[in-house]
């Protein structure tokens, strides 16, 4: 919902169904869980979009630092969200 929110350029809902969504997942999953690692990298598109660049940094750079110890840059999702930290300088 979030994501299709953020494509069709709704990104008030798609904010609030991001920040709605990540605690949930990290209550669930843990904080370290790919669900919850993805979850964080959505925030940060959406915070993107909004124009929220401090925010949206936060939220990569968090995510990076969480795919770190499942290996970095061997990871798939690693080089994606320095990608769109990049974005955001």
């Amino acid at each position: 919902v979030g994501l299709a929110a953020l494509e069709a350029g709704h990104v008030p809902r798609a904010l609030a169904v991001f920040r709605d969504l990540l605690p949930r997942v990290r209550r669930v999953h843990g904080t370290g869980h790919e669900m919850a690692i993805t979850a964080l990298n959505n925030l940060g598109l959406a915070l993107q979009h909004a124009g929220d660049y401090a925010g949206s940094q936060r939220c990569f750079k968090e995510a990076l630092a969480l795919l770190e110890p499942l290996g970095g840059m061997k990871e798939p999702r690693y080089l994606g969200t320095l990608d769109n930290l990049s974005e955001t300088l």
